[in-house]
């Protein structure tokens, strides 16, 4: 394959979800065709991008190297936590020609805060888990 670009896209619609892909034109303007073609309710948003030579075997290097976090494996769909986002981050770079990290540093601060509200769900939902196994023992002991 040609010289060309992968792509990492996020969107609104969908936090913690991103698109790896390519295009042998303008990374922006693939993403105009991506939100004006898509039932997605928001645009994409272009978080980086790498120029490379041989873009198609690199996208194809990126889906397989990121297999396991594919949201379904006949789409460029992928779930990274804040941690993997990074590790995506460097991976794009290190094989650019050129490399733009556009939105990266928004997406990891959301990713990171998203992180810290799920623990937070989680820690409350385990609480009142905990009280109500209390109660319901507190009920069957017939201390109450």
């Amino acid at each position: 394959m040609r010289y060309g670009f992968v792509y990492l896209l996020a969107n609104k619609a969908m936090p913690g979800i991103y698109k790896i892909g390519m295009t042998d034109r303008s990374p922006l303007q693939r993403v105009d065709e991506l939100s004006r073609s898509t039932s997605i309710p928001m645009s994409f948003d272009l978080v980086c991008y790498a120029e490379v030579d041989g873009a198609l075997e690199h996208e194809r290097a990126l889906h397989a190297e990121f297999s396991h976090f594919r949201v379904n494996e006949n789409r460029e769909f992928f779930s990274f936590n804040a941690a993997t986002l990074e590790d995506v981050i460097q991976t794009f770079s290190g094989i650019a020609i050129n490399f733009c990290n556009c939105d990266y540093g928004l997406y990891l601060h959301k990713a990171k805060k998203a992180e810290q509200q799920r623990g937070k769900v989680l820690s409350i939902s385990a609480a009142v888990r905990t009280l109500h196994e209390n109660e319901d023992t507190a009920h069957g002991k017939g201390l109450r």
